[in-house]
């Protein structure tokens, strides 16, 4: 079996789009598009999504999840940074005003075998 992270998504208040998630090795990169570790993309179904990060080494990690409702893959927001579409991270950490700290968000991941997080999806602030 490919060692690989799941992401178990609850709490979808629709089944259109895409749950999009990134998987981050540091503070530094945590949230930074395009500096992911690992990325993936899952439909959604009856108000869940499994969206699996593939071939993910050994190490210490956070996830963060968008529900991608108009599926053009841009994280939406409005007026002040609201958020327009839902957001979720590992570990359900909640950030004040913005994301988690990665530290908040962060799991350790052996490398060998499956490993399945669930993520509740949140909308507004």
């Amino acid at each position: 079996m490919v060692p690989a992270v799941i992401a178990v998504v609850r709490g979808l208040r629709s089944d259109r789009g895409h749950v999009r998630g990134g998987l981050y090795g540091s503070q530094a990169t945590f949230t930074h598009g395009g500096q992911e570790v690992a990325t993936c993309s899952a439909a959604i179904a009856n108000g869940v999504a499994r969206c699996r990060f593939e071939s993910v080494p050994a190490g210490r990690f956070a996830i963060g999840m968008m529900h991608d409702e108009d599926d053009d893959t841009v994280f939406d927001q409005g007026f002040m940074g609201i958020p327009e579409e839902g957001y979720g991270f590992s570990r359900d950490a909640r950030g004040t005003l913005g994301a988690p700290s990665f530290d908040s968000a962060a799991f350790d991941y052996d490398g060998r075998s499956a490993r399945s997080l669930s993520i509740t999806m949140r909308y507004g602030i």
